[in-house]
């Protein structure tokens, strides 16, 4: 199914449904991105502040605030 542009604007402003199915779909791209890689910090999980230093926890803990949103 191909949608043009005109159908599309359509369905995002009379479908706020449609926005915020997006927005599931693009944070949860987003959590299986992060989640499927590899950090140092996976080997070592008592060790905190590999996670900080990794960049893992502030990213985890931004997906969590969008997905908060999302479902709030």
């Amino acid at each position: 199914m191909h949608l043009q542009l005109g159908d599309v604007f359509t369905i995002v402003v009379f479908s706020p449904e449609y926005a915020r199915e997006v927005m599931k779909l693009s944070v949860a791209n987003e959590i299986v991105t992060v989640a499927a890689g590899f950090a140092i910090a996976d080997l070592f999980p008592s060790a905190k502040w590999l996670q900080l230093l990794t960049g893992l926890r502030p990213k985890f803990e931004t997906l969590h605030q969008k997905t908060d949103q999302i479902f709030s």
